[in-house]
């Protein structure tokens, strides 16, 4: 009987929602990669069709070495749940419905087939040909949702409701992909910064809707308030998140995400605690940024996960300069569009995006009270499982803004090449510029950025 060695893995955006998988088979030396995508799935079923895949290449029976990071299909597998269902007739031990029971049908044909030893493997723990897996699953998810994309639309959700509730309201039409342990990366701001989103809100949000959830943050690349982890957990005292958890992922070291398909990293250095969470809100005051133009959900991950001496150093940095600043432009958004991919593809469709256009100076957070006083007017919130999409939708709202209202904001937006962080993301797979704008306050009708900003007054400090 020949020995074969089969890795696989499964990806999914959504979940359901679509779904890609991969696998590699090894025999003699000689390897062989196999991949395929769904337009609407689930991770398990992904995770199922990669092993089902792999076995049907195998002409003969064979003595299999199966590896794969999916715990429902070993643990099915080598404990009898599988067979206990399909004795059942695809019923559990409290009789409710197995899932997935067609291809778990095909799956125990094939094990009957062949010798299949079943070996559990870490996902994203620096297993190679795992590692291998996962890649080929997520190109092949992107190839499909690039597909998709240009037949279907992203859906944004909007509300004018800058408060808890809106939140709360917001939330609620972006929630299902958060299961698990989760994290939520907001920017928590210098001391006394007068722009965040205030902690008061978040406090209110997260004791209704994810009490379980911890505020993730990572220190900072250049010196200030939050550069060192004692001074970050002294500004966040000072900024009143004390009400829940705040991890600062970086504090015991490093690890490093892949990047696919990137042009200038091959993976992104993060917080090493990134991997402790199953699931990731991106919870983000959009606004202006000095270097990047503009700072949405790609900026709030893209920098703010990457870790403070290494990952911050790779995006901004140029190897060989003494600049700490030498990257800027077009390259700075790509690179940030790379390392927010290498956050967006690890959490494997179980992301959630949330913009608050409130406050918006030209300045970023990281400016505290040093920050350009804001001009330009409140606008309200937006939400989606597509960070694409999201970043442009809050990008509309403000161009849709009356000239005299929005010219700072544009200004900045297009003196630093903003909108390449846009235009990179699409190129990359990221998600879909083509949108429907949903307005949850009035009976989910799909509006224009200029509908939604009809109303909006011209910014004032006593509004705040």
């Amino acid at each position: 009987m020949k020995s074969v060695t089969i890795y696989t893995d499964g990806a999914c955006s959504g979940n359901p929602g679509p779904g890609g998988w991969g696998a590699i088979l090894e025999y003699r030396g000689r390897e062989k990669e196999l991949s395929g995508a769904e337009a609407e799935t689930t991770n398990n079923r992904m995770e199922l069709t990669a092993v089902i895949r792999a076995l049907e290449q195998l002409k003969e029976p064979c003595a299999v070495e199966l590896y794969s990071d999916s715990k429902y299909i070993i643990d099915a597998l080598t404990l009898g749940w599988a067979k206990g269902w399909q004795a059942r007739g695809w019923k559990k031990p409290d009789k409710k419905p197995a899932l997935n029971p067609d291809l778990w049908q095909r799956l125990l044909e094939l094990c009957a087939l062949h010798s299949v030893n079943c070996h559990w493997v870490k996902g994203h723990a620096d297993n190679p040909k795992n590692e291998r897996c996962d890649r080929l699953a997520v190109q092949a998810r992107e190839q499909i949702v690039k597909e998709d994309n240009a037949m279907s639309k992203s859906k944004v959700y909007f509300t004018r409701d800058l408060s808890p509730e809106g939140l709360k309201k917001l939330f609620a039409r972006i929630s299902a992909p958060l299961t698990g342990r989760v994290a939520v990366k907001l920017h928590t701001g210098e001391k006394n910064g007068p722009n965040i989103i205030p902690s008061a809100w978040v406090r209110e949000f997260l004791g209704e809707c994810l009490p379980e959830a911890t505020i993730v943050e990572t220190n900072t690349f250049y010196e200030g308030d939050r550069y060192t982890t004692e001074q970050h957990r002294e500004t966040l005292k000072v900024n009143g998140w004390t009400f829940c958890p705040v991890d600062i992922m970086d504090e015991e070291g490093t690890v490093d995400l892949p990047v696919a398909g990137g042009k200038w990293f091959d993976h992104m250095t993060m917080g090493s605690h990134v991997t402790r969470y199953d699931s990731l809100l991106a919870l983000t005051h959009f606004k202006g940024h000095t270097m990047g133009g503009f700072g949405g959900s790609n900026k709030n991950l893209g920098i703010g996960m990457a870790d403070g001496r290494i990952g911050k150093k790779m995006i901004h940095q140029r190897e060989g300069s003494d600049d700490m600043w030498s990257i800027a432009m077009d390259e700075l958004m790509e690179r940030i569009a790379e390392s927010t991919k290498a956050t967006v593809d690890h959490f494997k469709g179980h992301i959630s995006f949330l913009n608050v256009l409130r406050n918006m100076s030209v300045s970023c957070d990281c400016e505290g009270t040093a920050a350009q006083p804001v001009v330009t007017p409140n606008i309200g919130m937006v939400a989606s499982l597509d960070v694409l999409a999201v970043d442009q939708a809050s990008v509309d709202l403000v161009y849709a803004l009356n000239p005299a209202d929005n010219k700072a904001l544009t200004e900045r937006i297009e003196t630093r090449h903003g909108l390449r962080q846009l235009s990179y993301m699409k190129e990359l797979g990221m998600g879909s510029d083509d949108y429907e704008l949903i307005d949850i306050d009035n009976g989910d009708v799909v509006i224009t950025p200029t509908e939604a900003v009809k109303d909006v007054v011209p910014f004032s400090p006593f509004a705040l």
